[in-house]
């Protein structure tokens, strides 16, 4: 049940988010200012783009789509399941999350598009890790969702009707942790530039490893989910 949520959930949530804020903040202050860690807005710019017949742009626009899209392929690929499942390939594939940030660095630090890329690739992994957990949505890289959630919740109380408190508060974690992550990217980048990427990238390394080494044999419940 959503109201049984291990510790490691609200702290790993919370990380990751703000991992992705400051990710997608590093991509929008650099070279194309393109965003990389949700869709939605990146679709329209291709149909503008489209639309205004620049197909250079078009394409290198959706090409963010394309490469988030491979990444949430490689996470269902090494999960394998939808519902939250104690398992060590969430470890595995935050170690290649972070892999994909350190290369991203080194396309960024040349202005190659790749960079982009790459952090797509990454970000779109990291979205898809957890797809739900007790009927709840769980997005770590953007927060349309989330945002709708709140609201929907809000509505339920001034309506007079009841809300689930622990749903909200997961939500609000991980707003808050986009929140932050994205303020710290402003930051980072004015200090560091694109080194900046390093440090999301160095902190989903030490999440997958600590999370490795947590889960000491590997869990198989494709149908299953931690309460």
């Amino acid at each position: 049940m959503i109201n049984r949520l291990p510790r490691w959930i609200w702290i790993g949530g919370f990380i990751l988010s703000a991992c992705a804020g400051l990710t997608n903040t590093i991509a929008v202050l650099g070279f194309s200012h393109r965003a990389i860690s949700y869709v939605t807005g990146t679709i329209s710019k291709t149909a503008i783009d489209l639309a205004h017949f620049n197909f250079h742009d078009a394409l290198l626009t959706f090409s963010i789509v394309f490469f988030f899209f491979i990444g949430a392929v490689i996470s269902g690929f090494i999960v394998k399941n939808e519902s939250l499942c104690a398992s060590r390939s969430y470890g595995i594939a935050l170690i290649l999350e972070s892999l994909f940030l350190m290369l991203s660095f080194i396309g960024l630090s040349h202005n190659s598009f790749s960079g982009e890329w790459f952090a797509a690739i990454a970000c779109g992994l990291q979205n898809a890790l957890v797809t739900t957990y007790s009927g709840s949505v769980i997005r770590t890289t953007h927060l349309t969702g989330i945002t709708s959630d709140l609201g929907a919740s809000l509505g339920n109380l001034l309506a007079g009707k009841t809300a689930n408190k622990k749903k909200i508060a997961i939500q609000s974690v991980l707003f808050l942790g986009f929140l932050i992550g994205s303020s710290l990217g402003v930051l980072f980048f004015d200090c560091f530039h694109y080194s900046a990427i390093l440090i999301p990238a160095s902190v989903v390394l030490l999440s997958g490893l600590t999370y490795t080494t947590f889960i000491k044999k590997e869990r198989t419940c494709p149908h299953t989910e931690i309460h």
